[in-house]
């Protein structure tokens, strides 16, 4: 399971209040079942598909070619990721050296990155927040909230401002991505549950937007969509 933008055990992050009571629930938790535990464990680069590559071929020297628009590796000239043909999605995998290890794998993904077309997956379950049903409380899981927020996703400047303001005045909130994902954890973990149980997969492989940015969880660990706006990290990369 690979939690994207997740903070480690040892980030910045986790030194304040908050964090230090994640920390000890955190500790019981990873005791309590027997985890093996790497607090100095971090990723390669910044950018999640440069690590996904690198750590799904187990190489630290496959970097992104801006001229070309695509991974390569810096000996072979082997492609591991392409630009997806799919609408919704940015990238796909192309060669994945873990999976190969594996006979039946169960996907389950987010828009960002397609590691379905992989021949050894045999179930992929893609995040769609417009088929979705079940969310946390506090989420407006509303008709209004859909149509809006379908019309910002295909690019309509019209919809993007109006989903910004209704947002504001916290009459909608967004299904975009990555908003979306997060009050639909409960359910995500509920369909990983099921295949577990099953006994059908040797590898289930999760990749998961919830802890991205812009937050979304109060205190309660229910949904509450202010938090997800006037975020200054995320307005700046919008």
């Amino acid at each position: 399971m690979v939690f994207d933008a997740f903070a480690g055990i040892d980030s910045y992050e986790s030194k304040n209040h908050n964090g230090d009571k994640f920390l000890n629930i955190s500790d019981k938790f990873f005791k309590k079942f027997n985890f093996n535990v790497y607090n100095k464990a971090e990723t390669i680069s910044t950018v999640t598909s440069t690590s996904f590559v690198n750590l799904t071929n187990f190489t630290t020297d496959i970097r992104y070619s801006h001229q070309h628009n695509e991974y390569r590796d810096s000996l072979n000239n082997n492609d591991y990721y392409l630009k997806s043909d799919n609408y919704f999605q940015v990238w796909k995998q192309v060669k994945n050296l873990f999976f190969e290890q594996f006979n039946q794998i169960s996907v389950h993904q987010s828009w960002a990155t397609n590691f379905c077309e992989l021949n050894e997956v045999y179930k992929c379950d893609t995040f769609n927040p417009f088929t979705q049903r079940d969310f946390i409380d506090g989420f407006k899981n509303t008709m209004l909230s859909r149509i809006i927020s379908i019309n910002q996703l295909n690019g309509s400047i019209s919809g993007y401002l109006i989903l910004r303001v209704m947002r504001q005045f916290r009459l909608i909130d967004s299904l975009g991505i990555p908003e979306s994902e997060r009050p639909a954890l409960p359910q995500t973990l509920n369909k990983i549950e099921k295949d577990i149980y099953s006994q059908k997969y040797d590898l289930i492989f999760v990749h998961s937007l919830i802890p991205h940015l812009p937050f979304g969880y109060n205190t309660k660990c229910k949904y509450d969509g202010s938090l997800s706006i006037n975020h200054p990290l995320w307005m700046i990369r919008k």
